[in-house]
């Protein structure tokens, strides 16, 4: 029989580059005994710190404008190489200039959609608070949202 043989084509002449950073790309791996990750891992004040003394003892790792802020952005998967152990994401900080920026493109598409009057009102009011939301940017580390005071104010109506 003449089957062939299953093997995948690899295009060895590829011009354009990979749309997608190659896995791992973005991970920063911090240097520590399991029992220090037992210690401070759960503790998002305790993570803080160990992540703010790796950013000064190695900034090189960190991305751009890391020292602009971050957040801490909850638990990844569990690490493949050592189970047990949960990654934690860390968001950077965005600028003003870039909010601006989404916001811009976010009112483009908005734009080339049909929105009922409700919506539409909604969507112009949005707009036109831009600049009051780009001043949050000014004060690194402030709640960007007004969630930890809604959720349990919508959880209060609901009761009564």
């Amino acid at each position: 029989m003449d089957a062939r043989p299953k093997t995948r084509r690899v295009n060895r002449e590829r011009k354009s580059p990979a749309s997608q950073s190659p896995r791992g790309a973005k991970q920063i791996v911090i240097p520590m005994t399991r029992a220090r990750y037992d210690e401070i891992w759960e503790d998002a004040r305790r993570t803080r710190l160990a992540v703010a003394e790796c950013a000064r003892s190695a900034p090189e790792l960190f991305p751009a404008g890391f020292d602009r802020g971050y957040r801490l952005h909850g638990f990844g998967r569990e690490s493949r190489k050592l189970p047990g152990l949960k990654l934690r994401k860390i968001v950077t900080a965005d600028t003003a200039e870039e909010f601006r920026r989404r916001m811009g493109e976010f009112r483009g598409w908005c734009a080339e959609r049909t929105w009922t009057g409700p919506v539409g009102q909604m969507l112009e009011k949005l707009w036109a608070r831009t600049e009051s939301y780009a001043a949050a940017y000014d004060h690194p580390g402030c709640h960007r949202t007004s969630n930890a005071v809604d959720l349990p104010m919508n959880r209060l109506c609901r009761l009564m």
